[in-house]
Parts: C-alpha cells; sequence; structure tokens
C-alpha cells in the first residue's frame, strides 16, 4: 500500500461508512442509508463548499515543488542539517515546543502546514523517521491547538463559542487560562516524553526503521557549483513568508489594541495620484490590512494566503535561480504530491 497509500485508506475508510449505514442506527434512533450516488454528491457539495483549502494546500505543493528546484534551498538544507546534526534530539524537542506554542498563542493551526515541510526536510535529513517528523511538526500543532490560549472564546452577546478572528472581549481574552495552559504543557510534555522514547528504541534498535528513497521530501544532489552558491537570499524568503502569514492572521488590532496595520492599510490604500487611487485601482480593493485576513471570512482569507503563496513562489524562482521550465514542472509536481492532502480535506 506504499503507491497511494492515503487514497487507498480513504477509499477503504468510505466504504466501511456505507455499510456502517446499513447496519448501525444514526442518532435519530433510525438507520439512514447512504447510496452510492450520495457520496458521490456529497463529494461535489463539499468541494463547492470548501474549493478554497484545496486551492491552499495545492498552493503549498506548488511553493515546495519550486523550492526543490532551487539548488540554494537545497544547500541551506544541507548547511543547516551540518550544523543541527550535533544536537539533533534537542533540535526535534525544541521544534514540538515551539509549534505548540505557535499554534497556541497565535491560534494559527492550517496556516502552520506551510513550513511543515520545511522543518520536516530538516528532521528526516538528520536521520530521523517519519513518526518523529510528523509529530515534531503536525502533532504538535494539534496539540498547541487543544491548549490554544488565543483560539475559541465564549460571546456573550450570543451565547457562542467563535474563532478569535470573529471577536474577542476586553474580559474574555484570558478566560479559562489556567486549564488552557494545563493542556498546553500537559499536552506538550507527553508528546516530548513519547518521541524522545521513539527516538531512544530507535537508537538501541528495538524499532526498526528504513527512510525509503522514494521519500517526497528527498533532496537530491546539487550539481552546479556549491562552494559559491549563496543561500541567504533563500533563506529571506522563508522568513520573509513567516512574517507575512504571522502578521496577516493574527488579530492584533482585537487581541492587543495594536492598531498600527489598519492605519498603515488605511493611509496605503487612501494614496493617489489627483483622482487615481493607486493601490485600489492597481492592485484590488479587497486586499486586507494585516491582522485582518480573517475578518473577511475563511474564504477570503485562504484565497489570500494562497496568493502571498504564489507569490513567494514567483519570488523563490527569481532569486533560487530556477530556470522557467524547472519551475513550471517543480510547480506541476508538488502540487501532484499534494492532492492526496487535499483529498483528505475533502
Amino acid at each position: 500500500m506504499k503507491k497511494h497509500g492515503l487514497l487507498k485508506i480513504l477509499g477503504i475508510l468510505l466504504v466501511l461508512v456505507i455499510i456502517a449505514s446499513y447496519l448501525l442506527p444514526g442518532r435519530g434512533g433510525e438507520k439512514d442509508y447512504l447510496g452510492l450516488a450520495d457520496v458521490a454528491l456529497n463529494g461535489y457539495q463539499t468541494l463547492y463548499y470548501f474549493y478554497y483549502f484545496v486551492i491552499f494546500i495545492l498552493s503549498i505543493g506548488g511553493f515546495y515543488g519550486v523550492l526543490n528546484k532551487s539548488p540554494r534551498y537545497k544547500k541551506l538544507l544541507d548547511k543547516l542539517v551540518t550544523k543541527i546534526k550535533p544536537f539533533g534530539k534537542k533540535f526535534v524537542l525544541i521544534t514540538i515546543l515551539m509549534f505548540a506554542l505557535l499554534a497556541s498563542f497565535t491560534g494559527m493551526t492550517l496556516p502552520m502546514m506551510i513550513f511543515i515541510p520545511f522543518v520536516m526536510s530538516i528532521i528526516l535529513l538528520l536521520g530521523y523517521d517519519k513518526l518523529v517528523a510528523i509529530s515534531a511538526t503536525v502533532v504538535s500543532t494539534l496539540v498547541g491547538y487543544v491548549g490554544g490560549v488565543f483560539v475559541t472564546f465564549f460571546n456573550s452577546k450570543t451565547g457562542l463559542v467563535n474563532t478569535y478572528e470573529t471577536f474577542v472581549e476586553a474580559d474574555s481574552k484570558f478566560a479559562n487560562l489556567f486549564p488552557k495552559l494545563l493542556l498546553l504543557f500537559a499536552g506538550t510534555a507527553l508528546l516530548i516524553y513519547y518521541v524522545n522514547k521513539h527516538i531512544k528504541n530507535v537508537e538501541k534498535k528495538k524499532v526498526k526503521y528504513e527512510l525509503p528513497e522514494d521519500s517526497e521530501v528527498h533532496i537530491s544532489e546539487v550539481t552546479s557549483d556549491y562552494s559559491t552558491m549563496k543561500t541567504w537570499p533563500i533563506s529571506v524568503v522563508i522568513f520573509l513568508l513567516f512574517v507575512v502569514i504571522i502578521l496577516g492572521v493574527v488579530p492584533w488590532n482585537v487581541l492587543f489594541e495594536i492598531n498600527i496595520f489598519n492605519e498603515f492599510h488605511t493611509w496605503l490604500t487612501e494614496l493617489a495620484i489627483k483622482d487615481f487611487v493607486i493601490i485600489p485601482n492597481i492592485l484590488s480593493d479587497q486586499l486586507p490590512a494585516f491582522g485582518e485576513w480573517y475578518s473577511m471570512g475563511d474564504i477570503l482569507a485562504y484565497l489570500v494566503i494562497s496568493i502571498v503563496l504564489v507569490v513567494f513562489t514567483l519570488i523563490v524562482k527569481l532569486v533560487g535561480k530556477v530556470k522557467i521550465n524547472d519551475a513550471i514542472d517543480g510547480y506541476k509536481e508538488g502540487m501532484k504530491k499534494t492532492l492526496p492532502a487535499a483529498a483528505l480535506t475533502i
């Protein structure tokens, strides 16, 4: 089940759900049969309502597809792995802590997927298995969400729990802070314990693991002049992408009463030459301020993030010395590799 394993598992689960609908009663006590045509119809409806998640995931795949074509990115990974190698286990444990804290204190979960392939590549190239790589990134993000300090709040006006992107009241920012922190630190501590235990078992050969050569994060050798190649342009691009995503999705005005981004956005969008307003007329009048991306709703928020990824993909092509044909091929390859993840989302 190595080839298309995820899609096969999803297909098996779907068949089991269909069978279960004929054998087990629903919440109302009656059986609600799931017909084959209903399966297809539900799939199309889900794609219709959540297409923006698919675009977002495919944009991540395309970004890393082009990034992996850059010799500068390959050298950057090589340099990072060489420096981290002496304290690789500490790096894994610090990664778990950082992803959990970021998810908890920024509310970022799906946007964290943008940086997970980069960190997973480092962990795998350090010689650890996929269980360690996934636990240190994906699982730690979920732990941070469970113990999220700035994830959900209670709206006394509507009686509903809303994400912070929609609203937050001044007196509810730190509501239930202790139990949230307890969940965060308990979950993170348990995750660190079990990952550390797994690494020790692998080192003692109690667990057998071999990294497949066709791993999706495998980095091929660089054939051009390695010694004179500069890695700082790619480092700057990745860092700037991280900064832009953080600035965009964290509600600075709502949570921390920081209005500078809103004020700058107002000034920038009103900038005009005589009667010609520059930014709205040349780019768009729907571009949100930093910290206001989610206020537009999930659809526009993730479409904006996808556009940001496309822009940074073009920057990678330019600074990463990637030929146009290689960039196109890499973008297609990257999207193809993320299709199973997009199918899982649907």
